[in-house]
Parts: C-alpha cells; structure tokens; sequence
C-alpha cells in the first residue's frame, strides 16, 4: 500500500502497472483522514521509508508514534530520527540491503 497527500498521475499510472506486471497487490490511497492514516500505520508490518535526502522525516516520526517498525534509508534527517536498531533499521541506499532489511522484519 502506498498512501499519500498528493499524486502524480503519471507515477501513479506507471506504479499500477508495474504491479499489475510484477504480480503485487497495490492499494494507492490520497488524501486519507487522520484516523484512517492511524489505522494503517497500526495495521502494517514495517513502514518502509526510501526518499532522497528527506531533511525531517515526518512519516517516519508518524510510524514510530504508532509502534509501526521502520526500515529507511539512513540520508538526510532520518540519520537523526531513527536509532538504528532500536527504534527502526537504517541502511545504505542499496536495493539490496533494504530488502534484506524488510525481511528481516516481516520475517521474525
């Protein structure tokens, strides 16, 4: 599920069908009320949090609010958020490294 405030039609487009492609089950949700974000952040596995030198954060914050474990990329303010190991996994931007990480969270 990817859920947002806003949406590229076009990136929504290419996203919808490369699941469709790829076999994975996409639920794209904008512009949600707070208590349905809350839901979500309490129901998911792992909040997973990949973007270019973020420099705050405020989905991560909002995960961790919830318990929701995090895994990110550890660039820009997230180096300063998440305690790797403690509060949430941050990795290299590695394709790799993060799916690993994922797992290793979806897996335990």
């Amino acid at each position: 599920m990817l859920v947002g405030n806003s949406c590229d039609q076009k990136e929504k487009e290419y996203l919808t069908h490369l699941a469709l492609k790829k076999g994975v089950d996409l639920e794209i949700k904008i512009f949600i009320t707070d208590d349905e974000l809350i839901t979500l952040y309490n129901k998911a596995k792992v909040f997973v949090y990949a973007s270019y030198l973020e420099p705050f954060g405020l989905g991560v914050l909002e995960a961790m609010a919830c318990g929701t474990p995090v895994v990110a990329v550890k660039e820009g303010g997230v180096r300063e958020i998440v305690i790797d190991g403690m509060t949430g996994i941050l990795v290299d931007r590695d394709e790799k490294l993060f799916a690993d990480a994922v797992e290793s969270l979806l897996y335990r």
